[in-house]
């Protein structure tokens, strides 16, 4: 009899799972109309576990991993560190926040920033560099918060965007030629960690940050017609040079407003962020309809054929409980 209660649990078991067969990296957020990827993310508190503080990510230079934030760079000249995301991200509109502080013992200058990037690089691959930390001419997305003011216009801080092409240098004067939209904003010496939000979706690039909690976003930047690749690695990186600050990330988080389902497919690639030559917005054309003409993936065929064989699994469990049953009963008479 024992081996009957046996056989019951393991259907009750196959049938959970079977019930519970969905995609576990994913999680909805309260709002219902959004998802949260665990492994492109990272939150306060941090603990080693398995020889890491941040799963899926890598860091390196000066980054220290403390108890509730991680410190791209102390408050020290010539310094710079980088947190960088091992897993490609495949998903088509997105929405990353990032909370900060940037602090120091300066009062009238400091710097020099810190950026979040969407590049090519695998976290293999990075390396050390001049633009707020990383190697210049890349691949991809950043958005910059410039804290020092080098063409002395009193402007600073900065927000700013600029895709990069691959051959395009970073614009060392607070990134006036390279940029495809910049705001100021007050984001340094805050007591409350700030909220930077960038969000790519359909090809339109908004950028918005937040002083306090539960206060009002600020509008900052918005471009249309981008096409970013798929494919490519989140990571952040800060730098000091003559002057320095404190750069620290408390969380990183992205969600996608697409179901986590669906399989990617490549929208863009590397060669459509030129345009004449010029580092920009690249124009969504060929790589769109190429997507919409490509022929449907195969992985919904797996998905199916994994639900069959736990089926065919649940079914023959249940005719061996049948059967120990009915054999049973004939012992008793």
């Amino acid at each position: 009899m024992r081996g009957v209660w046996a056989a019951v649990v393991v259907v009750l078991a196959l049938v959970a799972s079977c019930a519970a067969f969905s995609n576990p990296k994913w999680t909805t957020n309260p709002s219902g109309n959004r998802f949260k990827n665990a492994k492109f993310s990272f939150a306060a508190p941090f603990q080693f576990v398995a020889g890491s503080a941040i799963p899926h990510w890598e860091y390196g230079g000066s980054t220290l991993v403390m108890d509730d934030f991680v410190r791209l760079t102390p408050d020290r000249q010539s310094r710079s560190g980088w947190v960088y995301n091992v897993d490609q991200c495949f998903v088509h509109n997105w929405e990353a926040e990032v909370a900060f502080r940037l602090h120091g013992s300066g009062a009238r200058v400091y710097g020099d920033g810190f950026a979040v990037w969407y590049r090519a690089e695998k976290a293999s691959q990075v390396q050390g560099g001049p633009v707020f930390g990383l190697a210049d001419k890349f691949k991809g997305l950043a958005v910059f918060v410039d804290t020092f003011d080098n063409n002395q216009d009193r402007a600073n801080p900065l927000i700013q965007v600029m895709v990069g092409d691959g051959r395009t240098a970073y614009d060392t004067m607070d990134g006036t030629q390279t940029m495809l939209g910049q705001c100021s904003a007050d984001v340094r010496g805050t007591a409350e960690p700030v909220r930077l939000r960038i969000r790519y979706e359909a090809g339109n690039l908004v950028v918005q940050y937040q002083l306090q909690p539960e206060t009002e976003w600020k509008a900052c930047v918005e471009v249309h017609n981008v096409d970013l690749p798929l494919g490519y690695h989140f990571g952040l990186s800060a730098a000091t040079g003559d002057v320095a600050d404190n750069h620290d990330i408390y969380s990183f988080g992205l969600q996608s407003g697409a179901s986590p389902d669906r399989e990617p497919q490549v929208l863009g690639s590397g060669e459509n962020l030129v345009e004449g030559g010029k580092t920009g917005p690249a124009i969504q054309r060929r790589n769109r309809v190429r997507a919409l003409e490509s022929p449907p993936s195969s992985s919904s065929f797996g998905w199916v054929a994994a639900i069959l064989i736990v089926l065919v699994l649940v079914g023959g469990v249940v005719a061996y409980v049948v059967y120990a049953l009915s054999k049973d009963d004939k012992k008793r008479f």
